[in-house]
């Protein structure tokens, strides 16, 4: 279960140029309805239908993330030795993800003083303690409650039927984190948040349970487009449902409230639904072509499309250069990030192999953790 899935590989990609969308779109939704204006220096007036659905076609990339990683971590049984384990994911993850944190927390003093705002490294640490060094490293400290667990359920499934603890077990846990989530959405304030980690948990282990059923039932190029489709359907009904609540004089303000149909983060009904069909069309898919290297950057990639993203947005600001007043700027901005984002990913890569070369960084650290 460790070889290459092209199939996975090319969702990985999908996933990681969805999430670009999502953010550049809820920028330009924000800014259609004059919301942070200062953080956006411009009012949006561009075609609100399409850019309702750019900002919520995507929304199924976060939910696919985790269950790619569920998917493959839980197939792989040498997972179930914890130190081995530990230190693999540190090494792989942990780092990487402490570099970004620190990279970030400058940044964000760095813009600080550039703004006029003073020099203050006080805030900026806190919110690197919380897990929110920015706003899309939360999925960063969010993983590690997922990795724990990893080796506890390898463990548990030597001693519980994998039909149970992957089947059964799964989908009632599922369904009770959606409706948990349902019930009381809530803007974490902590990125490494419990109560979040065990919601998607489940999405976690949902993963593995799709992979392995869609092993057993065969791949299936037609089943596995319909599943997609039907997916992309689930989204597409909830950008028009929420176009029409904003034209019935609902505005944009991303609060969630509970028991909300048109919630579009974290478990809701809607989103959840299309992930999880999304994730299994794609596991019946049987592609021939390789993005094994584009998928191996996509974590970084992530990492970086955010950074990215505010520079573009600041030096727009700075210089005035107001966007054009069309949906079309929408794809064009995502595909600059991407583009930046991978030659980011790419030197980034480049550069870490060569420094972890002279200095072995990584080992010491896991010497110094008792990794290993």
């Amino acid at each position: 279960m460790n070889r290459r899935e092209a199939n996975y590989d090319l969702l990985r990609v999908i996933c990681a140029v969805a999430v670009i969308f999502i953010h550049i779109a809820n920028s330009f939704l924000k800014a259609s309805f004059e919301i942070n204006y200062q953080n956006y220096g411009f009012v949006f007036a561009g075609s609100l239908p399409a850019t309702v659905i750019l900002d919520t076609l995507p929304r199924f990339a976060v939910q696919c993330f985790v269950m790619l990683s569920g998917a493959f971590l839980l197939g792989n049984k040498r997972n179930a030795d914890f130190k081995y384990f530990y230190s693999r994911s540190f090494r792989n993850i942990g780092v990487t993800t402490l570099v970004f944190s620190v990279a970030y927390t400058l940044y964000a003093s760095v813009k600080r003083i550039i703004s006029g705002g003073g020099y203050e490294l006080l805030t900026p640490l806190l919110q690197m303690v919380l897990g929110l060094p920015d706003r899309h490293m939360w999925f960063m400290f969010m993983l590690p409650g997922l990795y724990l667990m990893t080796p506890v359920l390898l463990v548990l499934e030597e001693r519980i039927k994998p039909a149970d603890l992957f089947g059964k077990i799964t989908w009632v846990f599922l369904a009770m984190s959606v409706v948990s989530y349902w019930s009381r959405p809530y803007d974490f304030a902590v990125g490494w948040d419990i109560g979040l980690q065990a919601e998607f948990l489940s999405l976690f282990m949902a993963g593995y349970s799709i992979r392995r059923w869609a092993e057993c039932t065969g791949r299936s190029n037609v089943k596995g487009t319909l599943l997609i489709a039907s997916g992309l359907f689930m989204e597409m009904l909830l950008a028009i449902l929420r176009y029409r609540e904003m034209l019935a004089g609902k505005s944009f303000t991303g609060t969630r409230q509970p028991f909300d149909w048109l919630a579009f983060e974290g478990l809701a009904p809607f989103v959840m639904v299309s992930a999880v069909l999304i994730f299994a069309g794609f596991a019946l898919l049987e592609i021939h072509a390789d993005f094994s290297r584009l998928s191996s950057l996509t974590f970084l990639i992530y990492l970086f499309h955010i950074g990215i993203w505010d520079i573009m947005r600041t030096l727009s600001i700075h210089l005035k250069l107001y966007p054009p007043q069309t949906a079309a700027i929408i794809p064009v901005c995502a595909a600059v990030v991407f583009v930046f984002s991978l030659l980011g990913a790419w030197i980034y890569r480049w550069l870490w192999n060569n420094v972890e070369k002279k200095f072995k960084i990584t080992d010491r650290l896991c010497r110094l953790l008792r990794l290993v």
